[in-house]
């Protein structure tokens, strides 16, 4: 018969590694994670004579760490979260056939994938990457090279983009380098669209355009490149991935 601590070790190491897969391509819904977490909670409480045990604590309460009375079990729904974000991280900086029929199919040219809203004939995919979108953008920074970015889009200065602080401009889809060439800026043709403050911040920028595309950078990684344990930290501190 298993202990309490065996079934916790088959619980972190067997049944919240089994699903993950699926995870990666599909977004369950709340109802198939509650299933999926009651067989969980069955199996650690254990069962005496086909009746389940008495659950001394709500399941919820044990995704907390050891050294805050929990158990450190990853929640699923923030494993989803996460690899939802992956898939955002892929369309943005993958060139690979998938991101580009994504791209092609829903945004545009007049749009920017940031700014691209959830249409009622957009699959499940699609809305699976929106809603990682704002926490991805939020936490991704783009390092300059040939200024092929966008100036109002991406976030070139790693606070944020210019068209994030504006809800009636309208911020023309140009690259970087429309206003950025013989390393000093040309601002002239946006200078209404800018304050001062912002004027001055963008000209004290020091950037020193170089050879190869421009790169987006996980800022929450040390590496710069996207690690799914980083991704779990931002998403929830419980995280024990």
């Amino acid at each position: 018969m298993l202990t309490s601590g065996r079934h916790l070790m088959l619980i972190w190491h067997v049944l919240t590694a089994v699903p993950l897969h699926t995870f990666m391509i599909l977004e369950p819904s709340k109802g198939v994670l509650s299933q999926i977490e009651l067989f969980m909670s069955r199996f650690f409480w254990g069962e005496v004579d086909g009746c389940a045990k008495q659950h001394w604590r709500n399941w919820s309460a044990l995704y907390f760490l050891p050294e805050q009375d929990g158990l450190g079990i990853n929640e699923l729904e923030d494993t989803v979260r996460a690899f939802g974000c992956k898939l955002w991280w892929k369309l943005r900086t993958g060139d690979t056939l998938w991101s580009w029929c994504m791209l092609s199919k829903y945004v545009i040219m007049e749009e920017h994938v940031t700014t691209v809203p959830a249409r009622p004939s957009s699959s499940w995919v699609w809305k699976r990457l929106l809603k990682a979108r704002d926490f991805m953008e939020d936490n991704m920074q783009t390092l300059i090279r040939d200024g092929s970015s966008y100036f109002w889009f991406d976030n070139w200065l790693g606070t944020g983009t210019w068209q994030m602080t504006r809800t009636e401009s309208h911020c023309p889809k140009l690259e970087l380098q429309t206003y950025l060439w013989g390393g000093q800026w040309h601002l002239n043709p946006i200078q209404e669209l800018l304050t001062l403050d912002e004027r001055q911040k963008i000209l004290n920028s020091q950037i020193l355009m170089s050879s190869g595309k421009d790169l987006q950078i996980w800022m929450p990684s040390a590496v710069g490149g996207f690690v799914l344990l980083s991704t779990f930290m931002k998403l929830s501190p419980t995280a024990t991935l």
